[in-house]
């Protein structure tokens, strides 16, 4: 029998409030799922880019999240709209469950404080 290995159950310590989260974050934008890969236990979320708030211009990002939400990795979907803070970590963007990362549809209380307080400085699609 295999020795056996502890288990771990993702854990976040209260979230931020938007303006922290924003501060915080190396890149927030809202965005469309294009696309899932897998690599080596992580997902790579290939997003189209709606509007951003921080970080440098783009039209897509690829954002990296564990794959399990047991490893507090956010649940993204193909095809939904999303509000990401994410940050730079080896090289590259990530995020988890413990950001303020959420559906677009359940973002209005961030929503409210991107647009009034910060200017969005980042890429618009045209409507």
């Amino acid at each position: 029998m295999p020795p056996t290995r502890p288990a771990y159950a993702c854990s976040c310590v209260r979230q931020s409030v938007p303006n922290q989260a924003l501060a915080d974050a190396t890149v927030v934008f809202s965005g469309q799922v294009t696309n899932i890969g897998q690599v080596k236990g992580r997902l790579n979320i290939t997003f189209r880019v709606d509007e951003q708030w921080k970080g440098d211009s783009a039209q897509s990002l690829v954002i990296q999240t564990a794959a399990t939400t047991a490893m507090c990795g956010y649940p993204f979907e193909v095809g939904q709209t999303y509000l990401v803070y994410a940050n730079r970590r080896q090289g590259r963007l990530q995020t988890n469950q413990c950001s303020r990362t959420t559906l677009l549809s359940q973002a209005a209380e961030d929503l409210s404080v991107l647009s009034k307080d910060i200017p969005c400085k980042g890429w618009k699609a045209e409507s």
